[in-house]
């Protein structure tokens, strides 16, 4: 079922906080050749900077470059026992004068979408508006009948 394969992202979630919060005041977290950083989320992010002699040829040495880079990284955060539950995005960063690459590992949630919370999230309060509008009508029906069972009593 969906739910049980959501919950196992969930709790694959919390391992990486968890191990992130572990490792990340070490010293082979801090002294890796790009020191890694974490954010609220549990994003495990760094910046790999450029060379002049790999910015300056083809897009394709820049990607080699940083895969090359990225090999000690990826080993370590393996043997965290990370690789499976995190996902590698490289993004190049837009500024001027600026040849750098900012390198993240974002938890990897297939399941657990936003269409999925979203949907979710509707459609229980809508069962929770439901209940109250009910729940009031159903006050307020109990309420004149008790009243009406009251003025039976005295106008028979």
């Amino acid at each position: 079922m969906r739910i049980f394969r959501i919950l196992k992202e969930i709790s694959n979630w919390i391992f990486l906080v968890r191990q992130t919060r572990r490792y990340g005041k070490t010293d082979s977290w801090t002294k890796q050749k790009y020191p890694l950083r974490i954010n609220w989320v549990g994003t495990i992010y760094t910046v790999v900077n450029l060379p002049p002699e790999v910015y300056n040829s083809e897009a394709m040495y820049e990607k080699a470059f940083i895969v090359e880079e990225l090999k000690p990284l990826n080993s370590y955060l393996a043997s965290l026992n990370l690789a499976e539950i995190i996902h590698l995005k490289v993004e190049k960063v837009d500024e001027v004068n600026t040849e750098a690459y900012l390198v993240k590992y974002v938890p990897r949630f297939e399941e657990l979408t936003w269409g999925w919370i979203i949907k979710w999230s509707s459609i229980i309060s809508f069962l929770w508006f439901i209940q109250i509008k009910f729940d009031y009508i159903s006050k307020i029906v109990s309420l004149y009948n008790w009243i009406a069972g009251i003025i039976s009593q005295y106008t028979v």
